[in-house]
């Protein structure tokens, strides 16, 4: 019997998340302008792979294939710093060849650490009619480059692609939400290394910096303060969190009574939290006085300590702007993305792979 209707259906390269921890790869399908997923895996190591141990990230990433229905070899990669950096430039009006070798000369004249071989790229940011940046310049060792690449080729994988994790998650928020052209909105990774920030407009990122201490050193401070060991730590902080912050009886919040654990753990963390929320408060305000006419949007969470219970709540009370997992947006009338919900991982975990397997689809 001859189908009715073929959907238009064109399937993505994989996108790769290759961290330290494990791998994450998600590949879509794009169907009437939705991207629908095709398979998403997650591989989680036993331990830390050092740098200098390509071939056990090479397994990995075989043993990552191996747990969903990936279709090809073609993938794309991304680089997350400190193997990548990224730097705020006001270029000239030049085109071409010039502009490519004056963002070379700033970058290299702007990074700290030199080295014989470095690939430079950019990307322009929206206009805006007082002084400030108008570029965002990368910078990406070459040698880095050609290790992740030998990792993807031993993996039995052909990279198309070298992406960074910025970009990425700037383009994962873009799918997620319809952003008005007038408002900075953010996509807060929170790693294992690091708090990364990416804030962006006009579907750009316009500023992307470390924010604060990753979920290792937060696990780290808990077990030392509750003299447990890190494991018990990290399930303590994944499953309690934190005490949720308190509720204003003027404005007819219930109150909610905090667990003895998640009251402890506010109290390990608070430093960590409060830091974290004034460094994103300050990269809000510093883009704002870049972009005088565009309001705070939100701040979207995602990466393995996006889930901990109550930092968003904590979040969103120190910066007074709505502060949600990724996963929150996937019912929006305006989401593009479309998820498996038999994927055990939660989404916020695959949000760079996603965001790479979506530049290419």
């Amino acid at each position: 019997m001859s189908s009715i209707l073929t959907l238009s259906r064109r399937v993505s390269p994989l996108g790769v998340d290759l961290g330290a921890h494990g791998v994450r790869i998600v590949q879509w399908a794009r169907v009437r302008g939705d991207y629908v997923p095709v398979g998403a895996a997650a591989f989680e190591a036993a331990a830390p792979v050092v740098e200098s141990a390509p071939g056990e990230r090479a397994a990995h990433l075989k043993d990552c294939r191996r747990l969903a229905a990936f279709r090809g070899r073609h993938a794309i990669l991304a680089l997350s710093s400190p193997d990548v950096q990224f730097y705020a430039l006001e270029l000239p009006p030049v085109t071409g060849r010039e502009l490519a070798q004056v963002v070379r000369f700033e970058v290299e004249r702007l990074m700290t650490e030199t080295t014989s071989a470095v690939e430079t790229q950019h990307w322009s940011l929206p206009a805006t009619k007082v002084p400030a940046p108008n570029a965002i310049g990368v910078a990406a060792s070459l040698e880095r480059i050609t290790e992740q690449l030998a990792i993807c080729r031993d993996a039995g994988l052909t990279c198309t692609v070298v992406d960074t994790f910025a970009t990425a998650l700037a383009r994962l928020g873009v799918l997620l939400h319809r952003w008005p052209d007038d408002v900075v909105w953010g996509m807060l990774d929170l790693s294992g290394r690091a708090a990364r920030l990416v804030l962006c407009s006009e579907g750009a990122p316009v500023l992307v910096r470390v924010v604060g201490t990753g979920g290792q050193t937060w696990t780290q401070r808990v077990a030392e303060s509750l003299s447990i060991s890190p494991t018990a730590a990290d399930v303590q902080k994944c499953e309690q969190g934190v005490a949720p912050p308190a509720r204003s009886e003027a404005a007819g919040e219930p109150a909610v009574a905090p667990s003895e654990l998640s009251a402890m753990l506010l109290g390990i963390l608070r430093s960590d939290v409060h830091g974290l929320a004034a460094e994103v408060k300050r990269s809000y305000e510093y883009v704002r006085s870049c972009y005088p006419r565009k309001q705070a949007a939100d701040l979207v969470l995602v990466g393995g300590g996006a889930g901990m219970p109550n930092l968003a709540a904590h979040l969103a009370h120190l910066l007074g702007i709505p502060v949600r997992g990724a996963s929150a947006y996937l019912e929006g009338r305006d989401c593009r993305l479309r998820w498996d919900p038999k994927v055990k991982q939660p989404f916020e975990t695959f949000a760079v792979a996603g965001g790479l397997a979506a530049g290419d689809s």
